[in-house]
């Protein structure tokens, strides 16, 4: 089973975003899966943290990329690490 963690961004398509885009093609280079959240297509409902659509399942570790809003917060919860500081 790969390793498995989110990369927290402002949207999920960062198109022109080379940095996270980047991190996502090296981790699969490495047989990791790594997905880009975006806080803006991001619910926290009583069901669970919600990104477009789906329930997000708990992850390996988590990379703060966007730092604002409560949705970040819950996106941590759901990693066992976590990497770069939750604060701005």
């Amino acid at each position: 089973m790969p390793i498995r963690g989110y990369i927290i961004e402002k949207y999920n398509t960062m198109t022109n975003a080379y940095t996270c885009n980047r991190l996502v093609q090296e981790a699969s280079a490495l047989d990791m899966d790594l997905q880009i959240v975006g806080i803006h297509d991001t619910a926290v409902s009583p069901h669970g943290v919600i990104n477009n659509g789906k329930i997000l399942e708990p992850v390996d570790f988590v990379i703060n990329r966007y730092k604002w809003g409560r949705e970040k917060d819950a996106i941590n919860a759901l990693a066992t690490r976590s990497y770069n500081p939750l604060t701005a």
